[in-house]
């Protein structure tokens, strides 16, 4: 599944689950999110491993979420499903002797549970978030393979207006997975940034 199919996706879901928006239920918030990655890799293993030089790519990151509330007006637990393309680039000496840069990129199905705290209230509210991740592997396209699933951890901030939101958020690997790997790779960690706009619907704003 692409970008391109999970967003008309994730949109009919928020339609239909605006009845769950209500006083008696402790869905808080619904919202969907598209956004464009910038992310690299580090390699774990022999020293030569540790020292390939890797560059960034650009990829993109759709998901969405359900906001349950928590004690506290301004606490809430995000439960997310994010598609995001993530991977690197590496200059290579071609067959003509000249430098060459590749690009690779991996597609996955990402798994954020994440704890977010309204810093102001109002029709403009900043936020801040963070949590760990789960994720899988959809597809693969480069020379080190990872293995099928990794955990990770998403810390960021945010603004919404209205039924407008946008947010910036840092990525990263805690797991050192890897998959058909050559001689000397241990692991493989990505991380980098994307930064998404969205739509949400709150409670408040059914009431």
């Amino acid at each position: 599944m692409t970008s391109r199919q999970l967003s008309p996706l994730l949109v009919a879901l928020l339609v239909a689950a605006q009845p769950c928006l209500t006083a008696a239920n402790p869905v808080d918030r619904l919202g969907v999110y598209w956004g464009v990655g910038s992310t690299t890799r580090s390699f774990v293993g022999t020293e030569s491993m540790r020292n390939l030089n890797t560059g960034r790519v650009w990829g993109w990151a759709v998901g969405g979420y359900v906001d349950w509330s928590l004690p506290g007006d301004r606490l809430c637990l995000a439960t997310e499903m994010m598609y995001i393309e993530k991977g690197y680039s590496r200059e290579v000496v071609s067959l003509h002797g000249t430098l060459e840069t590749t690009e690779s990129r991996n597609q996955y199905l990402s798994l954020p549970f994440l704890v977010t705290y309204d810093l102001l209230d109002g029709r403009c509210t900043p936020y801040v978030f963070g949590g760990p991740s789960a994720e899988v592997l959809m597809s693969e396209g480069g020379t080190y393979g990872q293995g099928l699933w990794n955990l990770g951890v998403h810390l960021g901030a945010g603004v919404r207006w209205r039924g407008l939101e946008m947010h910036l958020r840092y990525i990263r690997d805690l797991t050192e997975a890897t998959g058909g790997s050559p001689s000397g790779l241990r692991g493989v960690e990505n991380h980098g940034i994307v930064l998404a706009v969205g739509v949400g619907i709150s409670r408040a704003q059914r009431e």
